[in-house]
């Protein structure tokens, strides 16, 4: 008896150990181990990181100081390659002086010395006397005129040559309103008025006039005009637009001006840059470049001419007194004027091309200035200087 209950007991556990099993889960199938693939990154290495992108750095001097209206368009040129480019393209700026002399930028671009610089094409007459119309065409274009002639009626082609021989590329970024006209000591209303005074000039055009005038032409940097103004050195001058020379302290120096402005009723100033430092960038950064410039002579253009406005009544408000030439006068400069070009036509192969090109364009647009009277800008010119 106590043999069968031993193997009742047996029994039981036995069928109970089954039962326990058999409600256990199934062990989850051994997963195949997949072989990495040779050369493949582990899954906890961090991604690679971009390569960090070349920045191409350029120096650029200027021709301004800080105090003139042109250091604007410098600022916003270098600032809108920097942000267009995400920071790849980095130009450093230096204003007159700072790098080397303002009469020192054209050589130092053209040979390499740093990549472009900041000027005024009329700077550079004393190399070749075309470089004068690239930058301002006395007695004929006003603003929209130079602006159209340029992008449009061939001026940009005819600079990239002139500026080309010189191995560079050039730009403009700076459109410039009609200048203030001659500031000086003593009323000048009519030519003759002009005779034995020492007047500061920038264009060569204007040294020309003013010799046939009787009066003492004087080329001089404009950081030198107030001293000079001052101490008697010169009786007047002409140096830039009204709100650039109030913004100077001109008028404290000066008790007329003698308006309009007729060797420079538009100038335009722009940036030169060396041609292997051009060719040298990528396209992507050429374009950068480009539209910056452009985007400067939108924006500068209108920035200087708004200007006038306050300039104007800050000169009248100081009791600066304005002047006007007769008409009689006005015609006698334009025969000077017409005079002169035609001499440097018949000297200057380069000045010639230009020239012609700029008279071409004003007589093109003689009818649509006739059709759109009295809404057209500028004028129709009565007189044309005779270019081959």
């Amino acid at each position: 008896m106590k043999r069968e209950l031993v193997k009742l007991l047996v029994s039981l556990a036995i069928v109970a150990a089954l039962v326990v099993v058999g409600c256990a889960p199934a062990a989850a199938p051994e997963e195949e181990a997949v072989p990495e693939e040779e050369g493949a990154p582990e899954e906890e290495e961090e991604e690679a990181a971009a390569p960090e992108v070349e920045v191409v750095e350029w120096r650029m001097p200027s021709t301004w100081t800080p105090t003139y209206i042109t250091h604007e368009g410098d600022i916003r040129l270098v600032d809108k390659v920097s942000q267009m480019s995400d920071g790849a393209f980095d130009i450093k700026l230096f204003t007159a002086g700072e790098l080397m002399g303002a009469f020192d930028v054209f050589d130092a671009v053209a040979d390499g010395t740093v990549e472009c610089g900041s000027e005024c094409p009329i700077y550079w007459a004393g190399k070749n006397t075309g470089f004068d119309l690239i930058g301002a065409i006395p007695m004929y274009f006003t603003q929209p005129d130079h602006m159209m002639w340029y992008f449009e009626g061939g001026g940009k082609e005819l600079a990239d040559e002139l500026y080309g021989k010189y191995n560079m590329r050039w730009f403009p970024i700076q459109p410039m309103s009609i200048e203030a006209g001659i500031q000086t000591h003593v009323p000048i209303t009519k030519i003759e008025d002009l005779k034995g005074l020492k007047i500061r000039m920038g264009p060569k055009l204007g040294l020309y006039v003013m010799e046939q005038v009787g009066a003492e032409a004087v080329s001089m940097p404009t950081g030198d005009i107030y001293e000079a103004m001052q101490r008697g050195v010169l009786d007047g001058f002409e140096a830039a637009t009204l709100g650039n020379n109030f913004q100077n302290g001109f008028h404290e120096v000066s008790e007329y001006i003698n308006a309009p402005a007729w060797w420079q009723p538009t100038s335009v100033s722009g940036v030169c840059v060396n041609l292997d430092a051009w060719d040298a960038l990528p396209a992507q950064l050429k374009a950068i470049f480009e539209n910056a410039c452009y985007s400067c002579t939108v924006e500068m253009m209108n920035y200087i001419s708004y200007k006038e406005i306050e300039g104007l009544q800050q000169h009248v408000d100081y009791g600066i007194e304005i002047t006007h030439f007769g008409e009689a006068d006005m015609a006698t400069l334009r025969g000077m004027v017409a005079e002169y070009m035609e001499g440097e036509a018949a000297a200057n192969p380069d000045y010639a091309k230009i020239c012609k090109s700029q008279m071409d364009f004003l007589k093109a647009y003689e009818g649509v200035r006739d059709f759109a009277s009295p809404f057209s800008w500028g004028f129709n010119a009565e007189q044309y200087p005779d270019i081959p």
